[in-house]
C-alpha cells in the first residue's frame, strides 16, 4: 500500500502500435521538430546470482531483470524513471532511489544483502529472488509505453507481485500523464466504474466496500497505474490496492471512445 503515492509520480501512460509503422512515422515527425533529437531504446537483461550457491539458479537468490535502456540526447528522464522504479519494486519501500544509477550494482547489493541475512541467520532455509519483466505495450509517433511485471520474495507468507507502467514523450524523453489526455475525465471515471463493477459482477447502486472492496468513502477511484493498448486504457489495480490479497489484482479496458479520443 505505501507504494502507491510514490507510483503516483513514478508511473504515468498512454497508447499502442506496430514498430515498424512507428518508426517511419517517428522519421518524418523528426524532420519536421528540427533541433529535438527522437530518443530510442534497446531491451538489457541483468542476471545476478547467489555464487555460494552451486543449485540451479531459481533454487538460488538471484536477481533477473529485463528492461528498457533509453539512448539520445532525451533518455535521460525515462532512464532515471525506469531504474528508479526498478530499484524501488526490488527493495520493497525499503530503500530510496540513490544507488539506482547502475542496475547491475544495485542487483549485486540484493544478493550481498541476502549474503548479511544467511550470516544472521544460518539456519533459515529462505531463497530470495527479484524478477522483472519489461515490455514495450505502445509504441506510435511520439509515445513509448513500457509495462513492469516484478516478482519479488524477501521472506513471509508469499511473495510481492505487480505490473506498473511507464509512457515518456519519444521526442523530448519526457514523462506523460495519461489523464491528461482523456477530454472528459468524469465521464472517463463513470466508464470506467461501470466497466469495474460489471467485472466483479457488483450492481450498479450496490456498496463498493460491502462488495469486498476498499475505497475511501466507499466511492470509487482511479488507479494510479493506468497504460494503453490498442482497445483503448488500461487500468490496473494491483494486490492489496483496493481488497485483500486473496482477490488478486484487477486489470480491465476502457474503450478509448468512452475517453473522447477516436482511433
Amino acid at each position: 500500500m505505501k507504494r502507491t503515492g510514490f507510483l503516483f509520480l513514478l508511473i504515468i501512460i498512454f497508447v499502442s502500435c506496430n514498430r515498424t509503422t512507428e518508426k517511419n512515422s517517428a522519421a518524418k515527425t523528426k524532420r519536421n521538430v528540427s533541433i529535438r533529437e527522437v530518443i530510442d531504446y534497446e531491451m538489457k537483461d541483468i542476471l545476478v546470482k547467489d555464487t555460494s550457491c552451486k543449485k540451479d539458479v531459481v533454487k538460488c537468490a538471484h536477481v533477473r531483470v529485463e528492461y528498457p535502456e533509453f539512448y539520445g540526447n532525451n533518455s535521460a528522464i525515462p532512464n532515471r524513471l525506469t531504474h528508479d522504479l526498478i530499484t524501488y519494486l526490488m527493495y520493497d519501500n525499503d530503500l530510496g532511489t540513490s544507488r539506482s544509477g547502475d542496475l547491475k550494482l544495485v542487483a549485486k547489493d540484493f544478493i550481498t544483502d541476502y549474503g548479511n541475512f544467511k550470516k544472521s541467520f544460518p539456519t533459515s532455509n529462505l531463497v530470495w529472488y527479484f524478477k522483472l519483466k519489461s515490455y514495450p505495450l505502445y509504441e506510435h509517433d511520439s509515445i513509448l509505453c513500457f509495462a513492469f511485471e516484478s516478482d519479488l520474495y524477501r521472506g513471509g507468507a508469499h511473495d510481492l507481485t505487480g505490473k506498473y507502467f511507464i509512457t515518456v514523450n519519444r521526442y523530448s524523453g519526457k514523462k506523460i500523464v495519461p489523464l491528461t489526455l482523456v477530454s472528459n475525465r468524469d465521464a472517463f471515471k463513470e466508464a470506467s466504474e461501470k466497466i469495474f463493477r460489471l467485472k466483479k459482477g457488483i450492481k450498479p447502486d450496490e456498496d463498493l466496500n460491502g462488495a469486498g472492496f476498499n475505497f475511501s468513502g466507499g466511492k470509487f477511484k482511479l488507479p494510479s497505474n493506468i497504460g494503453v493498448c490498442d482497445s483503448g486504457f488500461v487500468l490496473r489495480y494491483n494486490v492489496y490496492e483496493i481488497a485483500p490479497f486473496s482477490e488478486g489484482p484487477t486489470e480491465f479496458v476502457v474503450p478509448f471512445s468512452k475517453a473522447g479520443i477516436s482511433k
